[in-house]
């Protein structure tokens, strides 16, 4: 499934996600 899901969930939840996966990666770089 490429778009894996984006496109059933919704604009919010999705910005939410991303933002969510940048904050702990940044987290994980940070150490």
């Amino acid at each position: 499934n490429p778009d894996c899901g984006l496109k059933t969930r919704g604009w919010p939840e999705t910005r939410a996600a991303l933002a969510n996966m940048v904050q702990a990666a940044q987290n994980l770089r940070r150490g």
